[in-house]
Formats: C-alpha cells, structure tokens, sequence
C-alpha cells in the first residue's frame, strides 16, 4: 500500500454556516476500500503506511522554524475590563439623547409622548410616527405581563427621549445575548439610533454574516421578544399592542416605508392613512415577516457608512464575547458527537473518556476529531472502576469545551508566532467555525509549506493545544494527532458519513488507534484521604447519584408522554447531555434559602436501533410531579447562527438548546418582565448581571465535584489530607490559600498536598 500525504485527508465542504477560507493546497480523500478494512489488521495496515510517512516529516521538520510554544488559559488570557467608566458611558448617552431629540425635533403628531418611540423596524423617525399610528388603530386585549409603575403623562413627556434610549438599548440587547448595555450604546451611537443597522453592525462585529439566520424561527421569535422588552423598558402603555402592530406591518413594510418617507407625514396625521388602513383592515399575521426589514437596514447601513464595520473600527468584539460564541459553536459540536456515539459504548466507557481527553483539535472535522480523541484515551487509557451513566455530567461537558478552546487558540497561536495574537487567533476561529482544516489553509499540508506567517510544525501546535487543553496524557494525544500517524486516513474512512458509530465499527476503531499509541495504561484513580475528605466526597458521590437518579426517571416519564401523542414517532433514549435545575425562581423559603421550581435538560433519542438520534429539550417540575412537564424535539445547532435565549439557562451559564417557538419558563415573558422593571427580575436578574454571573462556566479548566465518581478513596487516619499533588502554577494565590485555609491542603515546597 502506498504511503498516504495528510493533503488526502477529508477537507471541510462549504456550507451555509461555515464560510470556508481560501485553500488552495488542500486535495480530496484518496477513498479506503472497505475490503481492505475487513480483510487486514490494523497492524498489518499500520506497518505497510508508516516509512514513507516518517520520512517526509523528518524532512519537512528540518525545513521547519522552531518557535516557542504559546499555551494560553484562564490565568494567561485575561479577559477586558467589564466596567465601562461611568464619564465614557456619560459621554456616550448624552451624544445618544442629543441624536434622538433630532428625531423628535422632526415629528409633530399628536400622541407622541404617549406611544411614540425611537425603536422599531424602520429608521428612528418612522418609527416614532408608526408607533403613534399603531397605538390609535390597534386593540389587543389587557397586557398582564409587566406589572412596573407608570409614569404619569407629564413625566413620560419629559422623558421621553431617556425612554426612547432605554427602549433601543433593550431591544439590541435582547437580540443579542452576551451584549452589555455599554456595549449596545455603542452599536447604537455607530448606528445613528437607528436599531436594525445596529443589529446589523453587531453580526457583521461578531463575524456571523455568512451564518447568521435573518429570517429563521429563532430571529423570528428573537426580534418579537426584542419588540416587547423595548416597550416595557420604555415603559409603553402595552408592549403586547406595540409588538402586535410592528407584526402586522412587517408584512406590508415597503407600502409603510414609503408612506413614511413622504414629506409630510411627520407633521400631518392625515398623511399616514394609509398605515392605519393596514392596522384595521389587514387580517393579524401570526408571526413577523422579517425579509424586507432586514433588506431596507441593509441600504440604511450603506448609506451611512459604505466600508465594512471592521475596517472603520480598529477594535475587536470583546474577548468574553468571542470565546462565548465559540463555546457555544463547540458545546454544539460535542452535542453531534454524543449522537454519533453507540449507545452501549456512551454508557458505560465513553462518558469518562470523552470528558476527560475527547477535544475537538485535530485534523478532521471538529466532531469526528471528538469521536477520534475519545475512542483512542477510552482504549489508552481504561477505567478500571465500572461507572455506568444515562446522563452526561452538565458541568463536565461544559468543562471539556473550554478546554478545547483553549488548545484551539494555543495550537493557532504557536503555528503562527509571533504574526498572530490570540484574539486574531479567535477571530479566525469564529470565522472558521472552530474548525482547524479552515483556520489554518497549511494544516494538511504541512510537508510543502513555506507560509512566512508558520513558525512551528503541526506536531510542536498540538503539543501546545494538549497542554492548553490539559490532556491527561499531552505527548501521547499529540503523537496521535500527527500528520506522520498512518491511522489518520483509515480513521477517517469510519467517520466519513457522520452517521451513528456501531459499536463493532468503534471497536475496530479503538484497537486501530491502539496499534498506534502504544501500550495500555489502566486508569486506576485511588485517592488516600482523611476523614472529612472522605465523608465529603461520599456526599458528593451520593448527590450525583440521586440526581442522575431523579433525572432519568423524569426523562423517561416525559418521552414516554410524548410517545403517546398521536401521530408522532416512537422515541427511546439515547443519552442524557445538558441538566439546568434552578430554572423558575429563586422561591425563598427562608431569608438565606431559594428553591427553583423546574428544570431543563437537553437528551437524545432514538426512533429505533442504528437510527441517527434527534436532540430534544424537556422542561420538568424539580417536584416529580409530571403535570406540567413536556419535551419535544430541537433541531442541532449549527455553528456560529443565532440562539434561542433562555434567562435562567443563560444567568447559570447553561448551554441547553431551546425550542424556537412556543413557551418555556425563561423564555419572553421573564426577559419582557425583567427589562420591565418588574422586581424580582431587575434585581435578582438584569442584563449585565446575567453576563457576569455566567462568566465562571467560560472559563472553569480545572475539578468539578462530579469528578469524585470517577475516583476511588479509601479512608486513612494517618493523612491529614487528600494525597494528591497539583502543579503550582494551575492555582492563583486565592485558590492555593483557600484550600489551605479550609484543611484540604497544605504547602509542601512547591507543591500542594
């Protein structure tokens, strides 16, 4: 069998959510025959592949410059300040209040200081006339949702351009989740006020363009919520009559943008007749129509600033927004990856495997790098303790995401030292969908490569993307990874399809890899610990345990419910992956202690066996009472598009994935009542709070509690603490004196013990 060149392995295929970079060196897969899979060992394979493969890269690695290895972390990479001064912010709202008193300048309609606001569909002063027009000709019946204080009219006529200004902040910032109010000003004040092209900047900003669905269920949903909140935190008379109103004329928006671009309509009631007309006689859509209002900011964008955002803006989105919106790229990957998993396989060895070394680097697509990464270290390395699962621990899956971001941006920055930084390097990624094959055009073809900008070999970048990632076994996953590894094309070949994994195929798999990587190594964990340790972790092994418990019991009850509606298809689960429980609360019990009344949970199930499985979203009572509860099926998420939000999953840092249409706890109504003002939302829950309190789960490299099932301790008097040693380095000077402080630890030279 001839030696096989890394340029034939699978390259990415353009599609609709990934723009895919220039690369033209990178070939097609020279396809393995399935006999020859069947018919030879993997030892026989590998013996027959490797001198050629060896030899180039020695070669190449001659030619190679050597540069020093660029691991970024959370303790390397610090994110921006998120405090904006209070005289930036000043300076920023008055030049804003100035701008939007023009608008209002402009108009003289009577009825503007009841319902005329900056904010809509249109530009500013169009929208302050159709918000007149809307709140004369539409009836809805009562609005109970926000129940804020109103201001009296003298008061909302005084401070009507401060409303109009919270109403615009409210809506971008609703759109888009990660989106400080500071940070909304700013689009906004680029935007002249005028709330879609500011919509526009933000996906042009965050490099979602290509990806972004402008008319998807999702934005269709988003943009109402977003309607609605701008009217409560306007403090509008019923945001349910001003949402209802912009719904119907976004299907008549041309008529409407004519009409109110006339020259009179801004003083003449009259002259808007013709919208009024729309509002009575046209029947009420049951959703917005989003084309032509995204088609009329597109030219509005031109017209006020003809380059692209980037080139008239030195700046980058910020750092914690960029690795948000990547995690949230990755956290999906991983979702397709647990689907593909065989079930028998995910349950009883995966689960560990995956958590611990199954990144998403490498060089084939992001899932089947997943895929690849954990059959190997589930075969490298076993547990020698049986832990058998139905749910993923939610944590952990969050953790082993934020480990790959870091081992992407450290594979990237040490390939190209010192051309790119790291937020350039997350740039590229963003733009790549996370994908290594597009955001470095020389990773197959490392043999031929004379970029200037590539400073170090593939085989040094993942080195430095296995110690970023904290790899349990660093030097063996880079081997793996290696463009010399003669496994990479066969692998491939099992991963080609993005169908299931059988669990013949994953074992063939397991054992070629294996043949590779060397000798077996037992993942035997036993931890020497004191009393208080030990009583710990044995509360903390019980608690998981119940909880994995309650969970799957109320999974099961609810697919079962679903599998009795009438022509849907019969589902079984396939794997539980992503549990948010403080959903719906904090209900106080006591002064100190708040109670959450449901959950929300993300699994997967199948039709029937070998079936692709579908991702579902539940919705439970934390009770165990099933009245209310309900699931049904969300499609996957591709990377880089828009999100369906959720506050409560997003104030915990949650990553489920949530219907576009219909109700759930979190959904709407809480954002409405939160930018409403309504108390227990504008003050447990507000829209910079919930950036911040999420920010931990971006971040978290390190143990989680729900490690402790994979550990065995035994019980010694004689040791005062957990005989576990960690690098130094791995914990800022608060950490190391808190455990410390707390007896779990002690100083022993340079080490902790």
């Amino acid at each position: 069998m001839q030696g096989t060149k890394p340029s034939e392995l699978p390259q990415p295929q353009a599609h609709s959510h990934t723009p895919v970079l220039p690369n033209p060196k990178i070939g097609t897969l020279s396809r393995l025959s399935t006999q020859s899979l069947n018919l030879q060992s993997p030892q026989v394979l590998f013996q027959s592949m490797a001198a050629a493969l060896i030899a180039r890269t020695s070669s190449r690695l001659r030619r190679m410059r050597i540069s020093e290895p660029k691991i970024y972390g959370p303790r390397t990479l610090d994110d921006e300040s998120p405090i904006v001064p209070i005289e930036e912010r000043d300076e920023l709202r008055s030049e804003l209040i100035g701008k939007i008193e023009g608008f209002y300048g402009q108009v003289k309609l009577r009825g503007v200081a009841d319902a005329g606001f900056c904010f809509g569909l249109l530009d500013p002063v169009s929208n302050i006339v159709a918000g007149v027009v809307i709140a004369s000709a539409v009836k809805v019946d009562a609005d109970p949702v926000v129940s804020s204080p109103k201001q009296s009219k003298s008061d909302l006529t005084g401070n009507m351009k401060q409303q109009s200004l919270n109403g615009l902040v409210a809506f971008l910032a609703a759109l888009f989740p990660y989106l400080n109010e500071a940070k909304a000003m700013w689009y906004l004040n680029k935007a002249d006020c005028d709330p879609l092209v500011a919509a526009r900047l933000v996906i042009q900003h965050r490099g979602m363009e290509q990806s972004f669905g402008f008319s998807s269920d999702t934005t269709v949903a988003a943009v109402e919520t977003a309607l609605r909140c701008a009217a409560a935190a306007a403090q509008h008379p019923s945001p349910k009559q001003f949402a209802s109103g912009w719904k119907l004329l976004s299907h008549f928006l041309e008529r409407v943008d004519a009409v109110l671009s006339g020259p009179c309509v801004t003083f003449d009631q009259f002259q808007s007749i013709a919208i009024t007309d729309i509002l009575l006689r046209e029947p009420q859509p049951s959703v917005f129509s989003l084309e032509k209002s995204w088609e009329l900011a597109s030219s509005r964008l031109l017209k006020l600033s003809p380059d692209p955002l980037w080139k008239k803006v030195n700046v980058f989105p910020e750092r914690s927004t960029v690795r948000r919106l990547l995690l949230t790229t990755i956290h999906g990957y991983y979702l397709q990856a647990l689907a593909r998993l065989p079930k028998e396989r995910l349950c009883s060895q995966y689960h560990h495997s995956l958590l611990q070394a199954g990144h998403c680097y490498g060089p084939l697509d992001p899932v089947s790098n997943i895929i690849f990464n954990t059959v190997w270290y589930s075969r490298a390395c076993p547990l020698t303790k049986k832990v058998d699962l139905e749910a993923i621990s939610s944590r952990g899956l969050l953790r082993i995401a934020v480990r790959s971001f870091y081992g992407l941006v450290s594979f990237l920055c040490t390939r190209c030292a010192p051309h790119l930084s790291p937020d350039e390097a997350m740039q590229r990624l963003q733009a790549a969908g996370a994908d290594l094959r597009v955001a470095d055009p020389n990773l197959l073809d490392d043999y031929n490569n004379d970029d200037a900008m590539v400073s170090a070999s593939v085989e040094q970048a993942y080195a430095a993307a296995a110690a970023a990632a904290l790899h349990p076994k660093p030097h063996d996953q880079a081997q793996l990874l290696r463009l010399s590894n003669p496994t990479l094309r066969m692998a491939s070949d099992y991963l080609k399809d993005g169908g299931m994994l059988s669990h013949v195929h994953a074992d063939h798999l397991a054992e070629l890899l294996f043949s590779f990587g060397g000798s077996e190594r037992l993942e035997t964990i036993v931890k020497v610990v004191n009393r208080s340790t030990y009583t710990s972790t044995e509360q903390l092994t019980s608690k998981f345990w119940n909880q994995h418990a309650g969970v799957v019991r109320m999974v099961k009850s609810l697919l079962d419910g679903y599998n009795r509606q009438p022509g849907v298809p019969k589902y079984e689960l396939h794997f539980i992956c992503g549990v948010n429980e403080r959903v719906d609360g904090p209900v106080h019990t006591t002064p100190f202690n708040g109670t959450f009344r449901c959950s929300h949970i993300n699994f997967l199930a199948t039709q029937s066996a070998g079936t692709p499985p579908t991702l579902f979203f539940a919705e439970c009572q934390n009770d165990g009472t099933q009245e209310r509860g309900w699931c049904c099926p969300v499609g996957m998420p591709p990377p880089g598009t828009e999100q369906v939000r959720c506050l409560y999953c997003e104030y915990g840092g949650s990553r489920i994935v949530h219907p576009a249409q219909g109700s759930f706890h979190g959904s709407g109504i809480e954002f409405e009542k939160m930018w409403g003002g309504e108390k227990l939302y504008s003050h447990s829950y507000n829209n910079d709070c919930i950036i911040m309190r999420s920010l931990e789960t971006t971040l978290w490299v390190d143990s989680l509690e729900d490690d402790c099932i994979y550990n065995t301790y035994r019980f010694d008097e004689k040791h005062i603490g957990v005989k576990v040693f960690i690098k130094k380095e791995l914990l800022d000077e608060k950490k190391r004196m808190n455990l410390i402080n707390m007896r779990l630890a002690f100083m022993m030279g340079d080490v902790i013990v």
